[in-house]
């Protein structure tokens, strides 16, 4: 005799970023009622969740502003969602993003009631500051912690920072005079530039102990309290290193680390972010 096994495959959740052109905070608010109420399955059987609405500026239609919106669904082909945002809205559609997780977009009111901590009347304790932090970050993925230096620490900083890259410069210049500094790619552990007057800097020699004591001692004591309250863990980890420019060096726009250099030319955001 014999079994036959039966393979049951699992509809895989997915995350789906719909773009629609919207005129007015106004409009907003009608196409996401009218999305939310009138689509909640795609071709009556895979389930779609909205979870938040966003506005965009499209810069591929000549600065259209656009609505957002956010879903998870089981269904496999976007198009099927696409169409059916677009036939409710009565406007084209498009997908803007997918991810295998929820991704967080900016409240329409921006991010600054979210994640800034206000007390009213100075009334404030620790303890409630360490309780937001962790519904903050739970809901946004991020919060602002401010004041973690004063003006004193930062000159204190500075100061141990220039001593160090001078140090750094002059050591490169005495046992590699054949480097053009500032204009050869360079990659050594201690620093590496790709040219163009800029440098990555690690802060990591015994030289830099000042510097770690520093942020260890008035940095990091600090935030231990929100970490544990929202980690269960007391342990920070961190690395230290500076990224600096000299005269000279070309302008650069906000971009993301890492292979963003292989993508498209244009992937960069604007250097005003509200």
């Amino acid at each position: 005799s014999s079994a036959k096994l039966t393979t049951i495959t699992t509809p895989k959740m997915q995350c789906i970023l719909i773009g629609t052109p919207s005129p007015s905070p106004d409009a907003d608010e009608t196409l996401w009622g009218l999305v939310t109420q009138h689509i909640t399955h795609i071709n009556n059987e895979n389930a779609i969740t909205w979870i938040n609405s966003s506005t965009a500026t499209d810069k591929e239609q000549e600065g259209q502003r656009t609505l957002l919106l956010c879903a998870i669904s089981d269904a496999s082909n976007t198009d099927d969602i696409v169409n059916a945002v677009s036939t409710v809205v009565e406007c084209d559609a498009e997908v803007w993003a997918t991810a295998p997780a929820i991704l967080p977009l900016r409240p329409m009111d921006g991010y600054d009631r979210y994640i800034k901590y206000s007390s009213n009347n100075n009334e404030t304790t620790e303890a409630l500051q360490e309780s937001w932090a962790k519904q903050t970050m739970k809901e946004h993925g991020l919060f602002f912690q401010n004041a973690l230096m004063d003006k004193s620490t930062v000159e204190e900083l500075r100061e141990e920072i220039m001593t160090e890259i001078e140090l750094t410069e002059h050591l490169i210049r005495l046992h590699h005079p054949e480097i053009n500094l500032g204009k050869d790619f360079i990659s050594f552990k201690e620093i590496g530039s790709r040219g163009n007057e800029r440098f990555d800097l690690l802060l990591q020699q015994p030289s830099c102990s000042k510097v770690r004591d520093i942020i260890e001692s008035r940095v990091v004591q600090r935030i231990l309290p929100v970490v544990e309250s929202i980690l269960k863990s007391n342990e920070v980890d961190f690395d230290l290193s500076v990224v600096y420019s000299k005269p000279g060096a070309p302008d650069q726009g906000w971009h993301a680390d890492g292979d963003h250099q292989k993508g498209a030319q244009d992937i960069r955001w604007n250097t005003s972010m509200d």
